[in-house]
């Protein structure tokens, strides 16, 4: 009967123990596959060519003009790739003038990749100017409207972010955070027109700062402004037809 015993709890610890080696096993093999998948991850990152050339490019000057222009125009596009088409354009109109042309022209294409970046930026820049002026109707609504509720112009400023479309969310959302951190109203809206302003713009970014410094009906001014953007715009929309 002893003897019996001892047999099953050889036989029961025995089970124990490969069971317990079995998942210890499988803990150390899950842990070297996550490592692994770290490792590669960190590897692809450090070792893509691409993104090395692209964080370089951003510590120049002329990367960050680059980012700055990108960012001012909307776009999501990397600075080497837009320098990269510059270049390769340059060097095809470099070739072509050389080849069809003469070879003094020739360097009129290294020219040419500098003109074709800052035209396709300022294009694009452009178009967002655009879309922002057209908002500012809506913009001013919106104000107006979380003025009247008594809600701070910082507020208001984040609540118009999250309710407008593009170009206008992001450009207000970073109004409302530089506002959250204590810079001047007069100072975050300075910003704003330098990035998208206009004469519609300075109207009615001066109408807040007034208004936050010496007071007043801002609900009503608002908007009366909102009303004189609807009909300059819808003035624009017949001249341009």
């Amino acid at each position: 009967m002893v003897v019996l015993a001892i047999i099953v709890g050889s036989l029961t610890a025995s089970m124990m123990f490969v069971l317990a080696l079995r998942q210890f096993l499988g803990l150390v093999a899950s842990r070297r596959r996550a490592v692994g998948a770290a490792e590669f991850a960190r590897g692809e990152r450090e070792f893509s060519l691409v993104r090395e050339l692209d964080e370089r490019l951003q510590r120049t000057r002329l990367g960050r003009w680059l980012v700055r222009e990108l960012d001012l125009a909307g776009l999501n596009h990397r600075p080497i790739h837009v320098l990269g088409v510059g270049v390769a354009a340059g060097a095809v109109g470099t070739w072509v003038l050389w080849r069809f042309v003469s070879t003094v022209f020739a360097v009129l294409g290294i020219a040419l990749a500098a003109v074709l970046v800052r035209r396709y930026l300022s294009r694009a820049k452009a178009r967002r100017r655009e879309k922002f002026i057209a908002q500012l109707p809506e913009l001013a609504r919106v104000l107006a409207n979380a003025s009247h509720a008594g809600l701070s112009l910082a507020t208001a400023l984040g609540i118009a972010g999250t309710e407008l479309p593009e170009p206008a969310s992001s450009e207000l959302t970073r109004v409302a955070t530089r506002l959250k951190f204590g810079a001047p109203l007069a100072t975050a809206i300075e910003e704003l027109n330098d990035r998208v302003g206009s004469r519609e713009t300075n109207v009615l970014m001066s109408t807040l700062i007034v208004a936050s410094r010496s007071g007043g009906s801002l609900v009503t001014a608002l908007r009366d402004i909102a009303e004189t953007l609807d009909q300059r715009k819808e003035t624009r929309r017949e001249v341009t037809t």
